[in-house]
């Protein structure tokens, strides 16, 4: 999640601050608008006619979210409370052997110096001023100068030589988890790159393995292609039977039209010769028939005769 204010980097690597946080007008989802601290950008805070903030030319940038990487705040710089110390001059001796204020080239080394961000160990020293004795309950890197007047040489060397040593233990710290961390860092890189050398080599194993699959995939897209134009001829020389059959199926069934129709003539000529039979057969009947009468009749004219 991104806040007005945040430190931000582009791509390129080039760092700047949130301007703007929200919806826009070209595009959906949550954009940020960016015042680049070079002019690396493509707007001054405006962009599609739509002012969302302001900054130089060609110093703002407005994309999503996802676009920008947050930037850590910088660590304190180490030390600096020592190099303050050291670049204190050693306080004076008087005539009478009390040591005085320290002597200062700039006046402003007298002025107190801004504590860091992280908290202090404050701890309760007990200083002679003079004939007294005062308790001061903070951290004597950052004391004023006034405190140190009149305190004893030896004693001072002591806090400081305590607070070297306390800073060095810290420094001494911090140094070993850097280099435990670098070290974890160099077992996962050595662990990455281990891996990442395993899975070259099964890729060259696969390549391997696969190049006859590869070979056999090229004869049978070549088997395949020749197969496609064999079926391409098939396929023509099966259109150009189907035409000639269905030429010959129209020339047989016209034959089978002009068979059935002689056959319709020819029924019906033996119908009318069956009738024209059965006429004749009648009449020849008819014939017997009147032949047989007039014989009869011949006999029996010749027997009256007789």
């Amino acid at each position: 999640s991104f806040k007005v204010g945040d430190r931000v980097k582009i791509p390129t690597g080039v760092e700047g601050t949130v301007k703007y946080v929200g919806n826009v007008s070209f595009a959906k989802g949550t954009h940020l608008g960016v015042e680049l601290d070079s002019a690396a950008g493509d707007n001054d805070g405006t962009k599609k006619k739509k002012k969302y903030f302001k900054c130089k030319k060609k110093h703002g940038k407005i994309e999503k979210a996802s676009y920008f990487t947050k930037v850590k705040a910088s660590k304190s710089k180490k030390r600096s409370s020592i190099a303050s110390i050291k670049n204190k001059k050693k306080p004076r001796a008087s005539k009478g052997g009390k040591n005085l204020a320290p002597i200062t080239d700039d006046p402003e080394d007298s002025k107190e110096e801004e504590a860091p961000k992280k908290k202090s160990n404050k701890k309760t020293h007990s200083i002679a001023v003079g004939t007294e004795t005062k308790s001061c309950q903070t951290d004597l890197r950052y004391a004023p100068t006034e405190m140190f007047q009149y305190v004893d040489s030896e004693y001072f060397c002591k806090i400081i030589t305590r607070l070297y040593t306390e800073e060095n233990d810290k420094l001494r710290k911090e140094r070993d988890e850097y280099k435990s961390q670098i070290s974890t860092l160099n077992q996962r890189t050595e662990t990455a790159e281990s891996a990442l050398q395993q899975a070259e080599y099964k890729i060259k194993q696969q390549d391997v393995e696969l190049d006859p699959l590869k070979e056999k995939l090229e004869m049978i897209e070549v088997e395949n292609e020749e197969l496609t134009v064999k079926l391409e001829i098939a396929n023509i020389e099966i259109e150009e039977l189907n035409e000639k059959l269905e030429e010959q199926l129209d020339q047989y069934v016209e034959h089978i039209a002009t068979d059935q129709k002689e056959h319709a003539e020819i029924v019906a000529m033996n119908q009318q010769l069956q009738q024209q039979l059965s006429e004749l057969v009648r009449i020849g009947q008819d014939l017997i028939d009147s032949k047989d009468k007039h014989i009869n009749s011949l006999a029996t004219e010749s027997n009256y005769v007789e």
